[in-house]
């Protein structure tokens, strides 16, 4: 082997090295990246489980038949007065008929991971029905009782 075959595979391995350990490194920073933005929304997410075992702990289901035991302004005080995870922002605000509380997150890190929740006390099941009393059984037609395989088979035909 001559003198300038052996600079030449030996400039072609260096480049061929230096080029894969670019794309390995490359690789390595954008598995990182991924994992940090999988992180940032996992601490969101948590963040929201919190805030919603908050409100529930803290504002319980009213006994009464006449609705809703809870405001948006209530949701959105406890929210304001819970921690918030460092690397992340949460804005708060009401809705314009203040039926719902808008919670918006942010990562600090990555402008482009963001989430949004409307949240109102029914949603999270603090609101109770007024409960209708079902009708006697004298005053049921047929139509209020289910209808049975046979009779399915007779429409049917």
């Amino acid at each position: 082997m001559h003198l300038v075959d052996v600079l030449m595979a030996g400039s072609v391995f260096a480049i061929a090295s230096s080029s894969s350990l670019q794309l390995w490194s490359a690789t390595a920073v954008r598995a990182q990246q991924l994992t940090q933005r999988d992180q940032l929304a996992q601490q969101i997410e948590t963040d929201r489980l919190q805030l919603q075992i908050l409100w529930r702990d803290n504002l319980p289901l009213m006994g009464s038949s006449s609705g809703c035991s809870a405001t948006a302004a209530e949701l959105l005080t406890l929210a304001t007065n819970s921690p918030v995870p460092p690397a992340l922002r949460r804005d708060l605000q009401l809705s314009a008929d203040e039926q719902a509380l808008h919670i918006h997150w942010s990562a600090s890190r990555d402008p482009q991971l963001q989430r949004e929740r409307l949240v109102t006390p029914a949603g999270l099941g603090l609101c109770s029905l007024p409960t209708a009393e079902p009708a006697p059984a004298s005053d049921r037609t047929e139509t209020d009782s289910p209808i049975t395989d046979s009779q399915v088979e007779g429409l049917a035909s």
